[in-house]
């Protein structure tokens, strides 16, 4: 095959991908797309039915180990919270005592700015000024603090019977007997609050002989 001018065209070796033709002298090149490599389908298996209950079996017993540990942790927090309530109610009584230079009185109350007659805490508790050691607020400036316990369902708070009240002196001092505030679970004691007649509250496990039917 020649040029116009009469020279030979130069020959072009053929490659394996590609085809070649010509027509009127002019060459064209097609590129073929290279053949993809076979490849075998991945091998897909499901869950036989022995492994999915083996596999249930597994987490029945997990969930049966966690949640009565989580009720555990739950309880164990809660208790804690109400006892952080009492004692730094009572702390804070027991210092206006002291730089108010006035008796001061922390007494169970259902909200309605009396002290309850009974030994029941449960719904919550004030703190107040008592000058004339009636036992009770006179005045509604005499009341420095109310709150109303912040308890979950099933938890109950006892005073010791015979003393529903905590009086603290200008000394600081919880004349009397020692007060003792049971925290209660569904019937169970789960923490003491005691106060003795240096009128510092502090907070203990209780013992055999606690009892939530006070």
């Amino acid at each position: 095959m020649k040029a116009a001018d009469g020279r030979p065209l130069p020959r072009i070796a053929p490659c394996p991908h590609r085809k070649m033709s010509g027509r009127h002298g002019v060459v064209a090149m097609e590129i073929q797309p290279p053949v993809p490599y076979p490849q075998s389908a991945p091998h897909l298996r499901g869950f036989s039915l022995i492994e999915a209950m083996v596999t249930l079996a597994v987490m029945c017993i997990s969930l049966a180990i966690g949640i009565p540990s989580f009720k555990s942790l739950q309880s164990r927090q809660q208790t804690a919270a109400l006892t952080n309530q009492l004692l730094g109610h009572m702390a804070g009584a027991r210092s206006a005592a002291i730089t108010r230079r006035q008796p001061t009185l922390v007494c169970p109350t259902q909200g309605d700015g009396r002290c309850r007659s009974d030994s029941d805490w449960s719904d919550g508790w004030m703190m107040f000024h008592d000058p004339d050691r009636n036992g009770q607020p006179d005045l509604p400036e005499d009341v420095l603090r109310v709150e109303m316990a912040r308890k979950p369902n099933g938890f109950t708070i006892r005073s010791t019977g015979g003393r529903p009240l905590l009086r603290y002196s200008t000394s600081g001092h919880a004349g009397g007997s020692n007060l003792t505030l049971t925290i209660c679970q569904d019937g169970k004691p789960m923490r003491l609050i005691r106060v003795n007649n240096s009128g510092r509250p502090r907070s203990e496990k209780p013992d055999a002989r606690s009892s939530c039917h006070l």
